[in-house]
């Protein structure tokens, strides 16, 4: 594995001098073109000037054209660049798509983009999970960012996506595979990027009401501008609802400061301070009979008081610098983040009780990178390389009382440390072929403490390296091929790692890492007037892959593979009539074992999404997206014997925006589908439901000032 990595790596630092030895060439004798055919005229319209896109963007709802990404770690001005001249399939949702999407959470408008699989047992994002690429049915294989930093909780890797409400981003970048070196460890399925909105040029006020079914009702505002060097933004958000099921409410606030200044244009600094409180209460499972006979009833082996209470703080200090006499742009960020977390659930039945958690976290980070640009006519190189440094203290202690036995307390720590170094070349030739390469190495150490039995007190350490290769060549302008190869690797969590049987508290510091080998291929269409088609297929091998196994109660190491294909469009058919679709086919199967060719839980066969935006009157816009999920089985089913029930959902939204006011109907799950996306068993003769929404109406007010 180190010698594939080095070879890699060696690949992408020859790209370079391959960029500057063609430079030293004499130019090739022009050749006379032949004249283009029908179709190779509409394949090879011109892009336009930037203008002209910038224009042909504003107010689009899909995905059209060329979208800037960040091809380093962190955001710079020399490693930005196309999301379609990246040798893999990355969409971006920006705030026009965001915004007018008639889902109302950001993961239900996540969940609308190829290749993503999603699940929510509460409904509306208040429990949400997304993974990528069929990995992870319960949403922990890949790696989710925010403003640069890590927004996956380290305790387990999990993210807890409404802490994020869409109403303060302003893009999310989803990196399917493991097309990129540059995030490291944890990134397995793949990496979602959130970016939040920043200082606007003019003074900006701008304030959203809305209220919907079950005494739902969220306020926001936000402020922003710009007065000679310093810019800023300040937002707030405060939402509460009573649930679709009961004791399924939720209370949060949110609120974001960003403040950026520079001291000229070659120096800058951006403080991003994020705050969150919520209170979620857990409805919990049904079986099948309790969904017959009240499917909004809560669990009722629980109690009322079952809750889910979390609280964050971060801060991202960002200094940018660039040394203009050679080309290289300087970045640091300093990251802090702290998280409180605690639960209350009961359980019923035999081994009935009440489990009380708690986990606090907090985390120091630091990224060091450097990007280094050189151009020519016949060559553009982007280089980058980085240091990413992180500490994690993370403290657990929960007890379990049970009605008849017990009870039990635990009362564990962790310390964790990462470090990670990255290099990765980007090199365009003949503004036709792009090639792209390089490597990360991290190393994670662990300081495991049982606070009650000091005997039992463990280290680990695991190494990994992210190495990555690919190609695309552009046929005309618009229109390219790609494909590449890449390996990522995540560690156990902190929560494997302490825990071997939910509630019995036994250590299980041994499970070894699990490293996915991913392939990829496909062609896209981008442009920015008349949008893009896009055609992938990926086959992803894994070893060791981490799956809690309910026969034996244990987190174990499996081996697995998948293959997909995933079909995507998003078209302007005429300048008030956008459209939109998208296919993904998985298959991910255990590749050895007891469970060989078995499906591995919780990961659709089929996904589909189709969605028009139209303007039939100046500020009078309908939208409407409907997706369906197919062919899964019930969490922890190994053995394939309970299949979930296939489902399709319809959102819509009806907006009218007249000056600086806008006005708003939006609903959810239309035609009153009745289903559950995360069904969970026992893996021998028991299953449970979550049942979604039945159906959603809100309505809402904006005014920007």
């Amino acid at each position: 594995m180190k010698r594939t990595a080095v070879i890699l790596l060696a690949i992408g630092l020859v790209i370079p001098a391959i960029a500057h030895a063609t430079d030293e060439r004499s130019a090739p004798e022009p050749v006379e073109r032949r004249a283009l055919g029908p179709l190779e005229d509409i394949l090879s319209i011109p892009l336009g000037t930037t203008q002209e896109i910038s224009k042909a963007l504003e107010g689009t709802l899909f995905n059209l054209g060329e979208i800037n990404v960040s091809q380093g770690r962190l955001g710079s001005r020399l490693g930005e660049g196309s999301a379609f001249v990246l040798p893999r399939n990355i969409t971006v949702l920006r705030q026009p798509q965001l915004e007018e999407s008639g889902s109302g959470s950001l993961t239900d408008t996540i969940g609308q983009l190829e290749g993503v699989t999603l699940s929510d047992d509460v409904g509306g994002g208040l429990a949400a999970r997304l993974d990528l690429r069929g990995f992870g049915g319960e949403g922990r294989q890949a790696l989710v960012m925010l403003d640069g930093m890590r927004a996956v909780e380290p305790f387990d890797n999990s993210t807890t996506w409404h802490l994020y409400p869409k109403q303060f981003l302003r893009q999310v970048e989803v990196q399917r595979g493991g097309g990129s070196t540059i995030y490291g460890e944890g990134a397995l399925s793949g990496v979602l990027r959130m970016k939040t909105k920043g200082p606007t040029t003019d003074k900006r006020l701008m304030t959203e009401h809305s209220y919907g079914d079950h005494a739902s009702r969220t306020h926001y505002v936000e402020a922003s501008g710009t007065e000679g060097p310093l810019g800023y933004f300040v937002g707030g958000r405060y939402a509460t609802t009573d649930g679709y099921r009961q004791n399924a409410d939720h209370e949060g606030a949110q609120a974001l400061t960003k403040l950026t200044y520079a001291w000229s244009d070659k120096l800058s600094m951006e403080n991003a301070l994020y705050l969150a409180d919520n209170e979620t209460g857990i409805p919990g499972p049904l079986t099948q009979r309790e969904v017959d006979a009240d499917r909004r009833q809560k669990d009722p082996d629980g109690q009322y008081g079952d809750q889910f209470d979390d609280k964050l703080i971060q801060n991202a200090l960002t200094l940018a610098a660039y040394l203009e006499s050679v080309d290289v742009e300087l970045t640091s960020q300093l990251g802090y983040r702290w998280r409180e977390q605690g639960s209350v659930q009961s359980f019923g039945g035999a081994f009935g009780g009440k489990s009380i958690n708690s986990i606090d976290t907090e985390t120091w980070s630091e990224v060091l990178q450097a990007s280094w640009r050189t151009e020519s006519a016949k060559h553009d190189n982007r280089l980058t390389v980085g240091v990413e440094a992180s500490k994690d203290d993370i403290h657990n202690p929960n007890s379990f009382v049970s009605f008849s036995f017990g009870p039990f307390a635990a009362d564990r720590a962790i310390d964790r440390r990462m470090l990670g170094a990255y290099a990765q070349d980007h090199v365009t030739l003949w503004d036709r072929l792009i090639l792209e390469a390089g490597a990360r190495y991290d190393r994670i150490d662990w300081d495991i403490y049982d606070l009650r039995t000091p005997s039992l007190d463990k280290r680990k350490q695991a190494e990994g390296w992210s190495p990555q290769i690919g190609a695309e060549y552009r046929l005309y302008d618009p229109l390219a091929v790609y494909a590449s190869y890449a390996e990522s690797f995540k560690v156990a969590d902190a929560n494997a790692l302490i825990f071997e049987t939910p509630n019995l508290f036994s250590p299980n510091p041994d499970i070894d890492p699990q490293r996915a080998r991913h392939h990829e291929a496909g062609v896209r269409y981008a442009h920015p007037l008349l949008g893009s088609v896009r055609a992938a297929v990926f086959y992803i091998e894994t070893k060791k892959e981490i799956l809690f196994n309910d026969l034996s109660n244990l987190n174990e190491n499996f081996d697995t593979v998948r293959t997909g294909l995933e079909l995507a469009d998003e078209l302007a058919l005429t300048d008030r009539l956008q459209v939109f679709t998208n296919l993904t086919l998985t298959r991910a199967e255990f590749d050895n074992g007891a469970f060989d060719g078995k499906t591995v839980p919780l990961v659709p066969e089929a996904r589909w999404t189709a969605g028009a935006s139209y303007e039939p009157l100046d500020g009078l816009k309908l939208s409407a997206q409907a997706t369906g999920n197919h062919g899964q089985y019930a969490l922890n089913d190994f053995k394939n014997i309970f299949p979930i029930d296939d489902y399709w959902t319809l959102a819509a939204k009806v907006s009218y925006h007249r000056g600086n006011w806008q006005v708003y109907v939006r609903a959810e799950n239309l035609l009153g589908e009745e289903y559950s996306s995360f069904v969970t068993s026992n893996a021998v003769d028991t299953v449970n439901y979550n049942p979604a929404p039945k159906s959603y109406i809100e309505a809402g007010v904006r005014v920007e000032l």
